[in-house]
């Protein structure tokens, strides 16, 4: 953990309007065991989900000295701690756990949601230790480290980065390329019978 930081925690959304009131209880909890105050303020990092951005939080928040720190887009898998040192080998330890479960304790069997908890419960102690408790610091958070990723890291955005096609003429639509839906179904598709050729009705 941060030193000085009192806990990191993470709430499930169940809807985006209930998910901005478990949030803003969530903000007032921090503030009373964080002691958060406009004398001493308080660092909170967000997941740049959506239901964290409410105006009631955001003023609560400006009122009560809690400072709003959200990760960009796409990069909580980089800059996550949870998702860096807990949910990611946990992940990874269910996986191995459901292996095991289904090749050498249970061939020929098939999981149910009934064995779920017993599967988390085998991968979780695995994944939570102390050794993996170091979420800040794979992140570059704590210790404030810069430079912990390299231009490689940044690699699968360059697919994106790239300059707007320029389109000229008329957009080759479905509509102008003479295709259709119906077209493209077979007659049995279309209400049966058989296909008639242009030629069958002429006569």
């Amino acid at each position: 953990m941060v030193p000085g930081a009192a806990w990191a925690l993470r709430t499930a959304v169940g809807g985006c309007r209930r998910g901005i009131l478990s949030h803003f209880s969530t903000i007032r909890h921090f503030k009373k065991h964080c002691n958060a105050s406009m004398e001493s303020p308080q660092l909170l990092l967000l997941d740049n989900h959506s239901s964290h951005l409410s105006f009631q939080g955001i003023e609560f928040c400006r009122a009560n000295g809690i400072v709003l720190l959200s990760f960009p887009p796409h990069c909580s898998h980089k800059l996550q701690p949870l998702d860096r040192s807990v949910y990611g080998p946990l992940k990874r330890y269910i996986n191995s756990t459901i292996d095991f479960w289904l090749k050498m304790a249970h061939p020929g069997r098939t999981i149910t949601i009934y064995n779920l908890p017993s599967i988390v419960a085998t991968a979780l102690p695995a994944a939570a230790t102390p050794a993996n408790m170091s979420g800040f610091r794979c992140t570059g958070i704590w210790p404030l480290d810069p430079h912990i990723f390299q231009d490689m890291d940044f690699s699968p955005a360059f697919v994106t980065d790239r300059p707007a096609p320029t389109i000229t003429g008329e957009p080759a639509t479905p509509a102008v390329l003479g295709w259709s839906p119906a077209a493209s179904m077979e007659p049995r598709e279309l209400g049966g019978g058989s296909a008639s050729s242009p030629t069958d009705n002429e006569s």
